[in-house]
């Protein structure tokens, strides 16, 4: 229980980018349903850097539409307890995310900033996310997670389709076992994917306006 829950951090959207071309050091974990997932040692954390690489069928408004719903945020990443958005506008947003971790460890909160950019040429909508202390009081309740960097690259193939690369690392802080967490690293992103997958067809997300993927 320990394992999948501390994992759960790992997930955050939330979300600079690199290209899996070059990279001697990906390993591929896992491939279901479509969903292809990579992992690779990092340079600062001892944790594994994950990268999802998948298809699905949407459009980037849609996505972007599920994104920018706060309250689905508990149903799209496994393990987040609370969402506190502090910026919300067309080229970013920022949230205050915390998540519960069973007794002993102590839970975790972070701010994480989502920068966001589109390519109208390639039709790519770019959403890099860092961890930032803006807009943030750290509390003795929770140990902060400082260090994160990631990314989705969502293309739009055809008028249905979605080309999906999701690429993420960070440090949550504290005394969490490296090794176990490794083990699990592409458990949950992969979960994020599958649920996306259903989100971005419903009805609330459909046809939805965003200035910046007119540019």
């Amino acid at each position: 229980m320990m394992k999948i829950c501390l994992h759960s951090i790992l997930t955050l959207l939330i979300i600079g980018p690199t290209q899996l071309m070059g990279q001697d050091e990906w390993n591929l974990r896992k491939e279901t349903a479509g969903i292809k997932a990579y992992t690779q040692k990092h340079d600062w954390s001892k944790f594994d850097e994950y990268r999802i690489e998948t298809e699905m069928e949407g459009t980037l408004s849609s996505v972007l539409a599920v994104f920018r719903d706060y309250d689905v945020y508990q149903k799209l990443f496994d393990g987040f307890d609370k969402i506190v958005n502090h910026v919300d506008d067309e080229s970013r947003y920022i949230n205050y995310i915390t998540v519960k971790t069973p007794f002993p460890a102590r839970d975790r909160d972070g701010v994480y900033l989502n920068e966001i950019s589109y390519d109208s040429q390639e039709q790519l909508l770019h959403i890099d996310v860092s961890c930032t202390n803006d807009y943030y009081a750290q509390s003795r309740k929770f140990i902060q997670i400082k260090n994160c960097s990631g990314f989705w690259d969502i293309t739009q193939k055809d008028d249905k389709t979605l080309d999906i690369v999701h690429q993420f690392v960070m440090d949550p802080g504290g005394n969490v076992p490296a090794f176990i967490i490794n083990m699990q690293t592409v458990q949950n992103p992969i979960k994020t994917i599958k649920t996306l997958r259903e989100l971005v067809l419903l009805p609330q997300y459909q046809n939805k306006k965003f200035q910046i993927l007119k540019q």
